[in-house]
């Protein structure tokens, strides 16, 4: 008969291993969707600077990134932004 020990431990490598891909896959998620996000602002300031309106700027965007769209409310306040003389396409830091 196995003992406790020996069964215990190799569920719990397993469960280990799960976890540690598990964050991994969310970490690779997380950076895909940043990434793109930086695309469609970097695309969105060059249209803005084009002289696009926001609705233009965002059904260009939507053109490119379908469903992945960031939001009209989204593209009409960085639209603002760069309007403002904004540079920077990534998001300001956050306090806490």
């Amino acid at each position: 008969m196995a003992s406790f020990k020996s069964l215990l431990v190799p569920r719990l490598v397993s469960s280990l291993f799960l976890l540690v891909f598990g964050l991994f896959l969310l970490t690779l998620a997380v950076v895909f969707i940043m990434e793109e996000q930086h695309e469609q602002r970097s695309m969105l300031k060059f249209l803005c600077e084009s002289g696009d309106t926001p609705i233009q700027c965002w059904r260009k965007l939507r053109e490119v990134f379908q469903d992945s769209t960031m939001s009209q409310g989204r593209v009409r306040v960085w639209h603002h932004r760069f309007r403002q003389g904004e540079e920077n396409i990534r998001d300001k830091p956050k306090s806490g």
